[in-house]
């Protein structure tokens, strides 16, 4: 996933996990009444990663640590705070991995999400790099400013894809918007997200 835009990204993978209930013994001093927290959304690769946690309850004071794993290796570790989650939102965490690593092969990210040094959910993603996979299209050019994002595609051959657009302060999402089953045959179009919300 390559970043279109100093604060943009392009993320094209979803993962979902529910966690429904606290189990006690999987931290220090658990508390029972987080009941439903979410991991909707999850994505990395070598340069970036994003995360969506999302609570059908108001819940704060939460902690994200994020380690990445090669080969028995710790290559980069980052932590997070999110201040508040209110009942039915979610937030969304990005940023770019610290690392030189390029060697090929499977990579494993662990994720926890604790508070007050209990933890409530830990989730293992894993990917593999280094592999050749013959792209079904090519992204040329991106344009991203205040007024939107625009991207120019070339299709290898006919294709349906979906575009996901994330505006990023700092490590936080304050903005994404999705376009789902884009069609593209076999010239080069453009997908834009315009400041009005629609797509062209």
């Amino acid at each position: 996933m390559e970043p279109f835009h100093e604060n943009c990204f392009f993320v094209p993978f979803i993962d979902h996990l529910i966690i429904c209930s606290v189990d006690p013994s999987s931290g220090i001093d658990c508390e029972s009444e987080i009941n439903c927290l979410y991991i909707t959304e999850i994505y990395s690769d070598l340069q970036t990663y994003d995360i969506t946690l999302q609570s059908s309850e108001h819940v704060s004071g939460l902690n994200l640590d994020i380690t990445l794993e090669h080969a028995g290796s710790i290559l980069d570790r980052q932590t997070f705070s999110i201040e508040n989650i209110p009942p039915g939102k979610s937030v969304t965490k990005a940023f770019k991995w610290d690392t030189d690593n390029k060697g090929s092969g499977k990579y494993t990210i662990v994720t926890v999400v604790s508070r007050d040094g209990c933890k409530l959910i830990e989730n293992t993603y894993n990917f593999v790099s280094g592999r050749e996979i013959l792209s079904r299209l090519v992204v040329n050019d991106i344009v991203a400013n205040s007024k939107g994002a625009i991207i120019m595609i070339t299709p290898m051959n006919a294709v349906l894809f979906d575009v996901e657009y994330m505006l990023i302060e700092g490590s936080d999402v304050i903005y994404s918007s999705t376009k789902k089953k884009v069609s593209v045959h076999t010239q080069p179009m453009e997908v834009s997200r315009d400041r009005n919300n629609r797509f062209r």
